[in-house]
């Protein structure tokens, strides 16, 4: 899947999924903190295709518009997404969390935590990883 360096006037950490007006595809940016690590670079795009995936069968007005909008759209849109990085979780990133923490994190509570964190929802990570849950 092709990507895109996210440019410097959006301010996001995280990758990003936008459809241009004059563009027939959406475009995934990253920046480069999730391109250096493959394992990191494979989970944000398996995320970001998700909403390409969306946006295709939304369409652009309806997507933006709940993703924008509603925050019960906007957790479920993102809940699909990160149900893709749950199933890609490679065993690496479970070692770079410490050997503490190895078998105690299940991916589906860090993405949980993730999203209820990282997303501006009302919606706790018990709430988010229910929502999660769902797509997998």
């Amino acid at each position: 899947m092709k990507w895109y360096p996210i440019p410097k006037w959006i301010p996001f950490k995280r990758g990003i999924t936008l459809w241009w007006p004059w563009r027939r595809e959406p475009r995934i940016y990253l920046p480069k903190s999730r391109t250096s690590d493959p394992g990191r670079l494979e989970r944000t795009l398996d995320h970001e295709a998700v909403h390409c995936i969306q946006w295709r069968l939304l369409g652009r007005v309806r997507f933006a518009w709940r993703y924008l909008t509603s925050q019960k759209h906007r957790l479920e849109l993102e809940a699909e997404a990160f149900a893709a990085s749950v199933r890609w979780w490679p065993i690496g990133t479970l070692l770079k969390l410490g050997p503490g923490l190895l078998g105690r994190v299940p991916p589906i509570h860090y993405y949980a935590h993730a999203l209820s964190k990282g997303y501006r929802l009302k919606y706790g990570v018990s709430e988010c990883r229910e929502a999660i849950q769902r797509y997998l």
